[in-house]
């Protein structure tokens, strides 16, 4: 299985923190309640979006999830 929380943050799997800080803070702005309208959809991207980030702002977690695929604990 390949690494797909990548794709979820617009960047690519190679993408270094600062793009990947870059990429967080735009989909924030995007997604955020208090600057878009509040639906069941935008609230599910915006718990993706901070999972996605969560996992590629660790190295331990990045590193596990780009040889597994799956989303580390």
């Amino acid at each position: 299985m390949s690494s797909w929380l990548h794709l979820i943050l617009g960047i690519k799997p190679s993408a270094d923190s600062a793009e990947v800080r870059s990429a967080y803070a735009g989909l924030l702005k995007r997604f955020h309640p208090d600057l878009c309208v509040e639906t069941e959809t935008n609230r599910n991207r915006l718990e993706l979006i901070r999972m996605a980030y969560q996992v590629y702002s660790d190295p331990k977690l990045r590193q596990e999830h780009t040889r597994s695929g799956e989303i580390p604990n």
